[in-house]
């Protein structure tokens, strides 16, 4: 459900919210003033008209004992006449008391007596927690209409209640005001006798009960205080007529629950409202544009109850079963992918699951169904494990339907889990540090010999080039020439296949032969001495 929000300073106490289809207009009650918001998108305001108390009518409300806050005037009703003017009625300085049930009513324009009461219930309202119960039942008016016509209880001596057998006063209490009556002079309830009036307050109660046409609620909720609800008529895409039920709850949620024809009803889908946790104090829904509005203290909110963009496959769409959507087989499915989650053992961890829809969910680990257990923790949102070597596989996460006796489930998602040992991890980290260290030393190693042994060969290849800075006349080594060949000594040879193949000597001069403190055989040819080193 996509969400509209309109706050602004200087609103609050938002007292009387009603919708204008005809001019398209959300008008709005609060302290001290009206305003009117574009029933397209009510973040736009259009006209405002302020309405406030006089100073002596505050201080004359203040006299009475009554707070600041309740010496004011706050719109409480709005109401539409038949030439298009609108009635608003405010409390000027007067705060009127308020009951714990509301209702919406759905109208058949053909024959009132079938139209619809959807009403809902709370008992323990002043506990908190699981003890509160909220409940949804359905009326028909038919039905009210009838038991108000039928006879009173009476309190006997001894407490109990039988049915009153006496002379009932005219116009029958609780009987609605019709031409026979307007004949008899009585135009509204002001008219009745004062004996009328005396013998409702001594009879308050009927023989007969109303009961829901289902027999039972449509709804149960424990541990949530329902404060409102709008019903819509939906004609689904199948040709059948459902009843969609908006419910606001005093902790600011928006449940939106339907109920099929032999099930309980349930909700299928709930939104947070408001910015800050408070009571959905108003509801009202558009025909016209199909949007729900809702109202709190400081803030009003616009809901497209139609939206489905929430279903991303065919099957979220068909679990869902929202009267309001339906999936277009052309469309794309989406895919999703499965996290890998590694887990230490002994560190417990958190796997979420948030389905699309209000169904219940349950969790498989492989094949097996999980039970809630020392190692698992089944939340509403979510998983939590313990883990220890046998929890390893693949968690999924699934939501569960009974439809007509057959259990439907539809994966949500799904966690491959692989658990860890720390020590084991660190005992494998530390092999892992040691194997690249070595690695790294003999990777170093090698380039230094290879380096090593490159500087060597060019150390060893030359001609008699004297170094003069050395007293001992180092000359430059070089590899010896082919003997086929007809370089001499004190040429370079170019570096070939073939010169990596012969043996290496040295040339000095003969004069720098006694400084050598080695075993040599020597030789001249042509001026040069030759040295060949064996070895």
């Amino acid at each position: 459900m996509n969400l509209k929000q309109f706050e602004e300073s200087g609103f609050s106490s938002l007292s009387s919210l009603m919708i204008r289809d005809d001019i398209g207009q959300l008008v709005v009650g609060a302290r001290g003033k009206v305003f009117t918001l574009n029933l397209d998108d009510i973040t736009q305001k259009t006209s405002e008209a302020k309405w406030t108390v006089s100073s002596a009518d505050k201080a004359l409300c203040q006299m009475k004992g009554k707070d600041t806050k309740e010496c004011d005037n706050l719109i409480r009703t709005l109401q539409t006449l038949e030439d298009g003017k609108m009635l608003v009625c405010g409390t000027n300085a007067f705060n009127p008391a308020c009951d714990y049930l509301d209702a919406f009513l759905l109208q058949d324009q053909k024959d009132w007596g079938e139209s619809i009461f959807y009403a809902t219930f709370t008992i323990n309202s002043e506990s908190s927690g699981a003890c509160i119960q909220s409940a949804v039942c359905a009326y028909k008016l038919s039905d009210i209409s009838r038991v108000f016509s039928g006879r009173f209880l009476t309190e006997s001596d001894t407490g109990s209640w039988d049915t009153y057998t006496g002379e009932e006063p005219f116009p029958h209490p609780g009987s609605c005001i019709n031409d026979e009556l307007r004949a008899e002079g009585v135009m509204t309830s002001l008219d009745f006798s004062d004996k009328t009036l005396l013998f409702v307050k001594n009879h308050p109660l009927m023989e007969g009960a109303v009961t829901p046409i289902t027999g039972k609620p449509l709804l149960v909720r424990i541990g949530t205080f329902f404060s409102k609800i709008v019903v819509d008529q939906v004609t689904s895409l199948d040709g059948q007529l459902h009843q969609v039920m908006f419910i606001g709850t005093d902790s600011g949620w928006l449940q939106k629950a339907v109920r099929f024809d032999g099930e309980e009803g349930r909700i299928i889908e709930e939104l947070q409202v408001f910015p800050t946790p408070q009571p959905v104090n108003f509801l009202q829904l558009s025909s016209k544009t199909g949007q729900l509005y809702g109202g709190a203290n400081g803030v009003a909110v616009q809901v497209n109850v139609r939206d489905c963009s929430r279903y991303t496959s065919c099957d979220d769409c068909l679990i869902a079963r929202d009267p309001y959507c339906g999936w277009d087989m052309i469309s794309g499915q989406l895919k999703k992918k499965h996290p890998i989650v590694h887990l230490n053992i002994r560190i417990a961890q958190f796997l979420p699951c948030s389905p699309e829809t209000n169904l219940p969910i349950s969790w498989r680990l492989s094949d097996r169904i999980l039970l809630p257990g020392p190692r698992h923790t089944v939340l509403s949102l979510g998983l939590i494990i313990r883990p220890s070597y046998s929890e390893s596989g693949i968690y999924t996460c699934e939501t569960v339907e009974t439809v007509k006796g057959k259990v439907h489930r539809k994966t949500v998602v799904q966690y491959f889990v692989q658990v860890q040992d720390p020590s084991t991890l660190v005992r494998t980290l530390k092999a892992a540090v040691i194997v690249l260290s070595c690695l790294l030393i003999l990777l170093i190693c090698s380039v230094l010999v290879i380096r090593h042994i490159q500087a060597k060969k060019q150390n060893h290849i030359g001609c008699g080039n004297e170094n003069k800075n050395n007293n001992h006349m180092i000359v430059s080594p070089f590899f010896h020439y082919d003997p086929t060949s007809d370089r001499h000594c004190d040429q370079e040879e170019e570096q070939s296949v073939e010169a990596r193949s012969v043996k290496t000597i040295l040339i000095l001069p003969e004069v720098a032969l006694a400084n050598l403190e080695v075993e040599v055989e020597a030789d001249t040819v042509n001026g040069c001495t030759v040295i060949e080193i064996s070895g």
